[in-house]
């Protein structure tokens, strides 16, 4: 649920005070902070038998806080790991470290559950840790001055696959949209539209929108309102919720609905998206007969989630809300708001809202014929400066990937990560095909 994120290590001493030393399992956060940051591979969290080195000891783990699995992180491209090796080798931007400690050296002793006794290698491990491979002072044979073997994980290496992730969970939303709306992809959200809530009409190039509509102000506000009803449900779900932010937010959901209804005349389609919505919020959630604790007793079946996920679907079957195959842009989703800036999309004109379907043009590398395609911004290289409104977006993409809303692009460039030309143009792109075998 928060890609890219690793587990806390698994330290040998129980310093939280809730956590069993050295049993495989990862530690507990305490508030927003792995217990240690050095300790033992948890081993049984990751899924893997319990690994040994060749002098039979198990597996150390060094994991930098900027990837920690907390709620308050935010992982993306952009996020840098906080440990180095310097020696042999020199080594930075280090998101973990796997470390084989060896037979004890310098008269140090494993039968303690101190780091500094397995772990010559370690200088310094804290919340903004500092690793350094430097010989140890207390060895009278230089040479001998350390045994540890380390294989460092760096950020690049860590985000690279979590960034195919978010493509391919960008594609199976736009291509399902295509499927359930006569094989025609959204607009994009235009480049200066900040935060990308909703589609712009025309805009062929831009962010990936939160909402694929462009409908009246008043069917996105009612749209906004559900989005932070579903939020309040869920966050009551999860015991983080409270009464009194669902009681506001349900008047507020039951007025945009209401206000939806009363402009019938003019928004005729809309007539099977706003009874449920005023059902949902209404008096029941200022007579407090809507409460965290109901929906906590059984909330896949409460009352108040199945009107929500009813009245959510007839959004769905208009094409004004992703279908609910798309968990990267759900509202319950926590790590959306984490990429949103660097996910960009491109739609072929015959395949955008009303086109006339025919052989694509867009290509990447030359190659193709895709109907659409999504782009993700990587580390930034070059001097890039984010910027999320910038127009061309030359701080997240390079080259000809890099243009506005009115001027599409009707050829991608991607390099593979090792590539010569990757250090010049390293954007992530993806095609869309409706579905079909063509892409993948």
């Amino acid at each position: 649920n928060r890609p890219g994120s690793l587990p806390c290590p698994d330290a040998l001493t129980d310093i939280a005070g809730t956590n069993v030393p050295n049993d495989g399992i990862a530690d507990l956060l305490v508030g927003n902070d792995c217990p240690s940051y050095a300790g033992r591979l948890p081993w049984k969290t990751l899924g893997l038998p319990d690994l040994r080195d060749g002098a039979g000891e198990g597996l150390w783990y060094v994991l930098s806080r900027n990837f920690r699995d907390d709620n308050s992180n935010h992982i993306n491209s952009e996020t840098l790991g906080t440990l180095s090796i310097s020696g042999a080798q020199n080594i930075v931007n280090i998101a973990a470290l796997i470390v084989a400690p060896g037979a004890p050296l310098c008269g140090r002793g494993h039968d303690t559950n101190n780091v500094t006794q397995y772990l010559e290698a370690i200088s310094s491990v804290t919340a903004i840790s500092a690793i350094a491979a430097t010989a140890s002072n207390d060895c009278p044979i230089p040479a001998a001055a350390y045994n540890d073997t380390l294989l460092a994980i760096t950020a690049p290496q860590l985000i690279q696959p979590v960034e195919m992730r978010i493509a391919r969970e960008a594609k199976i939303c736009l291509d399902n949209y295509a499927l359930a709306n006569s094989h025609k992809y959204p607009w994009a959200s235009d480049l200066t539209d900040s935060p990308f809530s909703y589609s712009t009409p025309n805009s062929l190039f831009g962010k990936l929108p939160k909402h694929p509509t462009i409908a009246d102000s008043r069917v996105r506000n009612m749209i906004d309102s559900i989005d932070a009803f579903q939020t309040a449900v869920t966050n009551c779900v999860n015991n983080v919720g409270n009464q009194a932010t669902l009681e506001s937010l349900g008047s507020a959901l039951e007025s945009n609905a209401n206000n939806v209804a009363g402009n019938q005349p003019t928004l005729p389609t809309l007539s099977t998206t706003i009874t449920n919505p005023a059902a949902i919020a209404g008096d029941k959630a200022k007579d407090h007969d809507v409460t965290c604790s109901n929906i906590q007793a059984n909330p896949t079946g409460n009352a108040i989630q199945i009107n929500l996920n009813s009245a959510i679907g007839g959004l769905v079957s208009q094409g004004l809300y992703w279908t609910s195959q798309c968990a990267l842009l759900s509202s319950t989703n926590d790590y959306w708001s984490d990429w949103k800036n660097q996910v960009f999309y491109q739609v072929d004109e015959q395949y955008r809202p009303g086109g006339t379907e025919g052989t694509p043009s867009i290509t990447i590398n030359g190659e193709g014929n895709y109907r659409a395609v999504v782009v993700v911004a990587r580390v930034p290289i070059s001097g890039q400066v984010r910027s999320p409104a910038t127009v061309p977006p030359t701080g997240y993409l390079e080259g000809g990937n890099a243009h506005a809303s009115s001027t599409p692009n009707t050829n991608f460039i991607a390099n593979r990560p090792g590539a010569a030309e990757f250090v010049n143009v390293n954007d992530l792109v993806l095609c869309l095909d409706g579905g079909s075998v063509s892409c993948k």
